[in-house]
C-alpha cells in the first residue's frame, strides 16, 4: 500500500478500490505558540498517534491535520475519522500535547515548552512527539551571573 501525506487543512480519504484492511493511520498534532511578550514560556510540542484502523475500500474517512498554534494559541488536534485516530496539540503556555487525550494503539506526547523569565527572552518550544518517544522539551532561559 502506498504512503499518503497531508501535511494541512481537512478533506476527506478515500480507501482505494481492492484496498486490504487494515490500514495504518499515523497523526501529528500541531505545537502551541506562546504569546508574544517578554519572558513568556515557550509552546507545548505536539502529540503524536498511530493506530490500525479497518476500513472499507471505496469508503470516505474525514480527516483534519492540527496546524501550529498562531501568536498565543495553541496547536490543532490532528484527527482521523474523527475519533478513531487523534493527536492532542501543544498548547501555548508549555504544555505539550497530551498522549492521554489522544486515541491509537502507540501514542506519545509533546514536549513541554521551556520556562522564561521576566529579564530575557522567552524559553524554547517543546519538540514534536516522534514515533517512538515523547517530544524533547525545550530549553529554560536562566539569568546569567557575571563573572568575578
Amino acid at each position: 500500500m502506498p504512503v499518503e501525506t497531508y501535511a494541512s487543512g481537512s478533506g476527506t480519504w478515500t480507501a482505494p478500490a481492492g484496498c486490504v484492511s487494515p490500514v495504518d493511520v499515523a497523526c501529528w498534532a500541531g505545537g502551541g505558540s506562546p504569546p508574544d511578550t517578554a519572558g513568556s514560556n515557550g509552546g507545548g510540542g505536539g502529540a503524536y498517534s498511530i493506530k490500525s484502523v479497518a476500513v472499507t475500500p471505496s469508503t470516505g474517512y474525514a480527516y483534519s491535520v492540527g496546524a501550529p498554534g498562531s501568536t498565543g494559541n495553541g496547536g490543532g488536534d490532528s484527527t482521523f475519522a474523527t475519533t478513531v485516530c487523534v493527536a492532542k496539540g501543544g498548547t501555548d503556555y508549555r504544555t505539550g500535547g497530551a498522549s492521554s487525550g489522544g486515541t491509537g494503539d502507540t501514542k506519545y506526547s509533546g514536549g513541554t515548552g521551556g520556562a522564561g523569565n521576566a529579564i530575557s527572552n522567552g524559553g524554547g518550544g517543546g519538540g514534536s512527539a516522534g514515533t517512538a518517544a515523547n517530544g524533547n522539551n525545550g530549553s529554560n532561559q536562566d539569568i546569567g551571573g557575571g563573572g568575578a
